[in-house]
């Protein structure tokens, strides 16, 4: 029983200190999830991406002094959005109550072993993004690896979605992410995703709306996955199948990309557009997020 307290009480600690005091309270209201099933959650996203471990690095280099405050608090965001986001997955798209144990083992060793790769399957400003703020890290007294580990962070996160497509479809992982990352910077999600990070966050019900748009981009990106792997072949470079793609759904890909092109031009984004931006890249998919016939 004392073991069992302890090990409640170092779990909690570790879930306040990495995650935030609100952490627990942020899933339980954007999911819908108890109180228990978060912290569940925070331990699997813990061990798959590691995130003690760089918590820690940030913590000594600002408690040493290697690290400016503001910077530190910086890198402590970005990793506090990555635990965010994989939780709400983890809720959303595996079974529940969450197996902390089999998800840990379906992730954690595959998400190490891409990690390193993913350097070769950016693209564009997704890339240049990474690039531009492991720089700035580095600059004001990271190690290169905590850095770049940091800044990769959001998209790392996608290698959830890369790892279970792969599972589904039974393709090479590294294959799901070349195409999946190919398609990001083909559609320029990241720059939709930056937008909804900076819509207003005035009540509850904003904030539940910016959720709910990121969500919707990347579970279109999801489907879309799935439809542009189901025409490519295994060898093909990720532009290759997109091209592949795009010529067999010319008619609903034209549509969307003229709707997303005025989108794009605009120097206004708020709710409703990017509601529209999301909606139209959910009208190019023929398959539901798992894989089936929408």
């Amino acid at each position: 029983q004392l073991r069992r307290e302890i090990v409640t009480t170092m779990l909690v600690n570790n879930v306040v200190d990495t995650g935030g005091i609100t952490f627990a309270y942020r899933v339980t209201e954007d999911v819908g999830v108890g109180y228990v099933d978060a912290v569940r959650t925070f331990a699997a996203t813990d061990a798959i991406f590691g995130i003690t471990t760089l918590w820690r690095q940030i913590h000594d280099g600002g408690e040493n002094g290697q690290l400016p405050v503001d910077v530190s608090d910086r890198m402590t965001l970005d990793l506090r959005r990555l635990i965010d986001r994989a939780a709400r997955w983890l809720l959303n798209y595996r079974p529940q109550p969450l197996a902390v144990g089999a998800e840990i083992n379906r992730f954690a060793a595959k998400v190490a072993a891409l990690t390193p790769l993913m350097p070769q399957w950016l693209r564009g400003a997704d890339k240049a993004i990474v690039e531009k703020e492991a720089g700035e890290f580095a600059a004001h007294g990271a190690s290169p690896d905590l850095a770049y580990s940091v800044a990769i962070g959001l998209y790392k996160y996608s290698l959830l979605d890369v790892i279970d497509i792969a599972d589904i479809v039974e393709r090479d992982p590294a294959e799901v992410a070349d195409t999946y990352f190919a398609l990001m910077d083909h559609l320029g999600t990241d720059g939709l995703l930056t937008a909804v990070s900076g819509l207003p966050r005035d009540d509850r019900w904003h904030s539940l709306a910016r959720l709910a748009i990121r969500d919707d981009i990347y579970g279109s990106l999801r489907a879309l996955c799935f439809d542009v792997l189901a025409v490519g072949e295994p060898d093909e470079t990720g532009e290759q199948k997109i091209a592949e793609w795009e010529h067999t759904n010319g008619s609903r890909v034209e549509r969307a990309r003229r709707t997303l092109s005025e989108i794009y031009a605009g120097d206004h984004s708020d709710i409703a557009t990017l509601s529209v931006a999301a909606r139209q890249i959910r009208s190019m998919t023929r398959t539901t997020g798992t894989g089936q016939s929408a």
